[in-house]
C-alpha cells in the first residue's frame, strides 16, 4: 500500500457525511475519501421529485462522472450498499466496499425487527404518505422523543438527524427498507465484505451466505463495528479495523486490478 486508492463512499440510513465525520477522518488515512450525500439526507442537497432507489443510484453514477477519476473504488454502508449495487458505476472502478451491507429485508435480524413491527411500521408510513403528514410528524414533540429513546443514539446526534434530513425522504427510505423483498444486485467486481457476525441489526450469518452465493471474487472480513455505534469518531474505527486489515483489502484488490 504506497499510494492511495480513491475511496467514493455512501452513507448509511438514516445518516451523511456529517454523523459520518468520524469515520471518514479515519478513512483519509489510507485513501483519498470523496464522500456522497444523497439527495435529502443534508439540507444542502434537496431531496429528489420522486424518491427512488433507482433515483439514488443514478445520482450516485452521475456524481462519480462528475469527480472525473482514472480509477476508485466504491464504498456502499448498510443502506448505501444497496445504492452502489443498483447503480451502473463506469469501467474506471476496481472494487467495491460492502460495509454491513442491506441485502433485502431478510439480511434483518428478526428478533429486533419482527414481522409485526414491519407491518406496523410500513402502514404508518403509507397513512403519513396518504396524508402528506412528513412535516407535522417530523416536527412534532411526540416523534422527537420516541426517535430519540428507539434510535438510542445521543440527542446531539438525533438533532442533526431532524435538523439535516427530509422527512419524506427519511420515511421513504425506512418503508424501502422493511418492505424489499427482491435481494440487490452484486456487481461483478473484487468484493470486500465487511460484516460483524455479532450485529444487533444485520444477520451477519445470513448476509456472508448471500455474498458467497453471488460471487466468487470475495474476501470477507470480520469486525467488531456496531451497526449504529453510538461515538462514531475516528478512534473508534482506529480500534477496530487495524492498519494490516486495510493492507489486506488492497492486497485482495491488486490481485484482480493490478497495483491500485
Amino acid at each position: 500500500m504506497k499510494k492511495k486508492e480513491n475511496l467514493v463512499l455512501v452513507h448509511s440510513f438514516p445518516t451523511n457525511s456529517i454523523l459520518l465525520s468520524g469515520l471518514i477522518h479515519f478513512l483519509k488515512d489510507y485513501f483519498h475519501v470523496y464522500p456522497i450525500d444523497l439527495p435529502g439526507f443534508v439540507a444542502k442537497n434537496p431531496p429528489l421529485k420522486k424518491i427512488t432507489m433507482q433515483g439514488f443510484s443514478d445520482y450516485l453514477d452521475s456524481e462519480i462522472r462528475k469527480l472525473k477519476l482514472d480509477h476508485y473504488i466504491v464504498g456502499g454502508i448498510s443502506f448505501g450498499y444497496w445504492v452502489v449495487s443498483s447503480a451502473q458505476l463506469n469501467r474506471n472502478c476496481r472494487g467495491v466496499l460492502a460495509i454491513e451491507p442491506y441485502t433485502d429485508w431478510k439480511c434483518l435480524r428478526q428478533e429486533r425487527v419482527t414481522l409485526l413491527k414491519r407491518i406496523f411500521f410500513i402502514s404508518l408510513i403509507r397513512v403519513v404518505n396518504l396524508l402528506n403528514l412528513y412535516k407535522v410528524v417530523w416536527k412534532s414533540k411526540q416523534w422527537r422523543k420516541s426517535y430519540l429513546s428507539v434510535s438510542g443514539y445521543y440527542a446531539k446526534r438525533n438533532k442533526i438527524i431532524l435538523r439535516e434530513i427530509d422527512p419524506k425522504t427519511f420515511a421513504t427510505c425506512a418503508r424501502f427498507i422493511l418492505g424489499n423483498r427482491k435481494p440487490v444486485q452484486v456487481h461483478d467486481l473484487p468484493t470486500v465484505l465487511l460484516i460483524n457476525p455479532n450485529d444487533s441489526t444485520l444477520d451477519g450469518k445470513y448476509v456472508k451466505e448471500f455474498f458467497k452465493q453471488r460471487t466468487s471474487k470475495l474476501l470477507v472480513m470480520k469486525t467488531k463495528i456496531g451497526h449504529y455505534p453510538r461515538k462514531v469518531t475516528k478512534k473508534y474505527f482506529q480500534k477496530h479495523i487495524k492498519k494490516d486489515d486495510i493492507e489486506k483489502m488492497y492486497s485482495f484488490l491488486e490481485g484482480y486490478s493490478g497495483k491500485l
